[in-house]
């Protein structure tokens, strides 16, 4: 099974997205997603029309969304959405931040190895570091969840070693009692590389 994970550091969450099972996903799957994939881009047509990373500079320039330079263990790229004390909600809003994570998807999906696994899709989501008022707040939302969603979501609070059941210390920087030694790829960086990408999202 192919995953795109994300996740948010080093306070915050870890998003698994997959293909079909076993890796293998059926036409009447991929026929599917797809359909439900573009019905989501026009219902929120504000969100995706003209979305583009030069036109979302200011969610990079912030430096809290940012993609491992490796993949993990079983070829999965890490998505990492710092959204403690590094977010300056006076400066970037939610959408923002969610127009940056889906730039950040579809530029995966130009990747040749995981264009062997399209269509994409939520698999799991990781909170890491959460304060204990989160999981309280959090109950008051649960209930309004797809169960399929809730039963996505997994907290580590600061236990490594629980969210290291799903992802290997190897493939993961310090913060996250990983022993990966690679330097952390910036947003400014992405923001440059993607701004060269900028007509694949159109």
């Amino acid at each position: 099974m192919c995953h795109f994970k994300a996740g948010q550091g080093p306070q915050g969450s870890l998003r698994g997205v997959s293909s079909g099972r076993d890796g293998c996903p059926t036409k009447r799957t991929v026929h599917h997603c797809i359909k439900r994939y573009y019905a989501f881009k026009v219902k929120h047509a504000d969100m995706y029309d003209g979305l583009l990373p030069s036109t979302e500079r200011n969610i990079f320039q912030q430096n809290i969304l940012t993609v491992q330079p490796n993949r993990d263990q079983l070829g999965r790229r890490i998505l990492i959405i710092e959204l403690g004390k590094k977010w300056k909600t006076s400066e970037v809003c939610l959408d923002e931040v969610f127009k940056g994570c889906v730039l950040f998807l579809e530029a995966a999906m130009l990747e040749p190895e995981t264009q062997d696994s399209v269509p994409l899709r939520i698999k799991n989501i990781h909170i890491v570091n959460q304060p204990y008022i989160f999981k309280m707040v959090f109950a008051l939302f649960k209930p309004f969840l797809r169960e399929k969603l809730r039963n996505r979501i997994i907290f580590h609070g600061t236990d490594r070693k629980s969210l290291h059941q799903y992802m290997s210390p190897k493939n993961l920087p310090e913060c996250y009692g990983g022993t990966l030694d690679l330097p952390r790829i910036d947003g400014k960086q992405w923001l440059e590389l993607l701004e060269k990408c900028d007509e694949e999202f159109i």
